[in-house]
């Protein structure tokens, strides 16, 4: 994925009510998005994907099924699919 469009969705994302999390995350949401494609492009488990992204494997899989994926459906898929 190009840069720009990695920053576009990623600029999108952050300024929808319906990505916001607590204040005080540790990690942001650039990361998650980083690691939510990178699952998405080879398959890899999230288990796999811990030590590269330095998340835990519960972290990146809440965030893929309660966040990207339904924020995705709603706000992408007419446009892309």
């Amino acid at each position: 994925m190009p840069w720009t469009v990695f920053q576009e969705l990623l600029q999108e994302m952050s300024t929808d009510l319906d990505m916001q999390e607590r204040k005080h995350v540790s990690i942001p949401l650039s990361l998650k998005l980083c690691a939510a494609l990178r699952y998405l492009a080879t398959g890899h488990s999230f288990d796999g994907m811990e030590d590269g992204f330095r998340m835990s494997a519960q972290v990146q899989c809440d965030f893929f099924w309660e966040k990207f994926l339904p924020w995705m459906m709603k706000n992408k898929y007419d446009e892309t699919v």
